[in-house]
C-alpha cells in the first residue's frame, strides 16, 4: 500500500512586513508571489477499502512565476512637519527573488472511494518547510527605488505553508 505521487499545482502567496525604522518611521509591505509547484510524494496507505487514511513525505519544486509587492511608508516628522506617508500601488519584486525553490512536504489526508460516482473524494492536510533563501542575494540592492524612497533591502527569509485540499479525482487506467 505504498504509492508515488507526482502533480502539478499553480500556487499563489501572500505575506505581510512590518518594521519600525530609525525610530520616526514604519514601513509595510505586502508581497505576492505567484508560481508552479511540482510536488514528489510517497504515500503509505495503512488501510484498505473505499475509505482510506494515508500518510505522505515527500519534497516539492516550486518555479517562480511573479512576484509584486505593495509599499506603504509613514514618517512621523513631528513638530511642524507633522507625517509624510508614501503609497506604491505595485512594485515589481521578481528579479529580487530566487526563480526556483525547494521544500519538503508531509502530509495526513484521506481518499474515499464510490460516494460520487466512479471517483473518490479527497481530503489533506499537509505542511511544507522551506529549504532555499527567497531572496535572490546578488540583486538585493539593484532597485534604488526601494532603498531611497522606502529604506528596504530583502532580508534571507524562507516560508513555511500550511494547507489544506479537498478534492475529487476521477481515476484513468
Amino acid at each position: 500500500p505504498l504509492s508515488v505521487v507526482i502533480s502539478g499545482n499553480y500556487w499563489s502567496d501572500q505575506y505581510n512586513y512590518k518594521v519600525d525604522q530609525f525610530g520616526f518611521s514604519n514601513l509595510t509591505l505586502t508581497e505576492t508571489t505567484t508560481s508552479i509547484q511540482v510536488p514528489f510524494a510517497l504515500r503509505y496507505y495503512p488501510l484498505k477499502g473505499n475509505f482510506r487514511p494515508y500518510i505522505q513525505v515527500g519534497a516539492s519544486f516550486r518555479q517562480l512565476l511573479s512576484s509584486e509587492g505593495s509599499f506603504s511608508k509613514l514618517d512621523s516628522l513631528g513638530g511642524e512637519r507633522g507625517d509624510e506617508s508614501i503609497e506604491n500601488p505595485v512594485i515589481d519584486l521578481s528579479d529580487q527573488r530566487k526563480e526556483t525553490l525547494w521544500a519538503l512536504d508531509v502530509a495526513v489526508g484521506a481518499t474515499w472511494k464510490n460516494v460520487i460516482g466512479r471517483g473518490f473524494l479527497t481530503f489533506q492536510i499537509g505542511y511544507s518547510r522551506g529549504l532555499n533563501n527567497l531572496a535572490e542575494s546578488r540583486n538585493r540592492y539593484n532597485n534604488t527605488e526601494l532603498i531611497y524612497t522606502y529604506n528596504y533591502v530583502s532580508n534571507d527569509f524562507t516560508t513555511d505553508h500550511l494547507s489544506m485540499q479537498i478534492g475529487y479525482g476521477i481515476p484513468l487506467y
